[in-house]
This record gives structure tokens, sequence and C-alpha cells, in this order.
């Protein structure tokens, strides 16, 4: 059981207490992860936590830093399509 739960899902410890979130795939990575002092170089390290956050609609879990860091990303993508004044 502790073997089946540890594949299909990642244990997340976060300030409200722990999250059950399923995985995208069956991999022993990040079974468990305290997510509570994360910034955007952790979140950049556990690609597939993210996806599977952001699938299971746990975007709450996700730290303002993130959302800070992927706006400004977006907006200077964007940017790059203005026309000139």
């Amino acid at each position: 059981v502790l073997m089946f739960g540890s594949i299909n899902y990642h244990v997340v410890r976060a300030e409200d207490g722990f999250h059950l979130i399923p995985k995208m795939a069956a991999k022993f990575e990040d079974a468990y992860v305290d997510i509570r002092e994360f910034d955007v170089e952790n979140w950049q390290k556990h690609p597939s936590l993210v996806a599977a956050i952001i699938k299971a609609d746990k975007k709450d879990l996700l730290n303002d830093s993130v959302s800070e860091t992927l706006k400004s990303s977006v907006s200077g993508f964007l940017d790059q399509f203005k026309e000139p004044s």
C-alpha cells in the first residue's frame, strides 16, 4: 500500500497541512515534498510536482513568487509581439 501510494501520489506538506496530489506519471520521484519555504528555484527543480498541482486544481499551493515570476515571463514574452509606437 505504501509503495502504491508513493508511486502514484505526491504527499505535499503546505502551510495549511498535508495534501495528496495524484502524480502525472507513476514514479518514486517527489513522493514527499515540504513546500512551506519553496521559492522560484525550488519550484523549477520540481516541474512534475508543479504540473500535478495544476492538474489537481490546487494552484493555491503554489506560492505568490511563482505567480509573479510567471506573470513577468508571460508579459515579457508578449511584449516581443507589440507593435512599435
